[in-house]
């Protein structure tokens, strides 16, 4: 339990762990993009608080 100003704030906090699945394409070029699509497969949240739901992360980068 978290305090604010001395005050229990009961619904902060907690875990979740999401299984991914993922690609990652090189071009030649040295550009790298990557795309990885996650469900939430551990929810243990404190309180009263939003559901996670599906989550995506896309990357550029380039190296050299």
């Amino acid at each position: 339990m978290v305090r604010i100003g001395g005050v229990a704030e009961e619904n902060t906090g907690g875990n979740v762990i999401f299984l991914a699945a993922g690609s990652r394409l090189i071009l030649p070029s040295g550009w790298v993009t990557s795309l990885s699509i996650g469900i939430p497969a551990v929810n243990d949240l404190n309180g009263i608080q939003s559901e996670p739901a599906l989550r995506m992360l896309f990357g550029i980068s380039r190296g050299f």
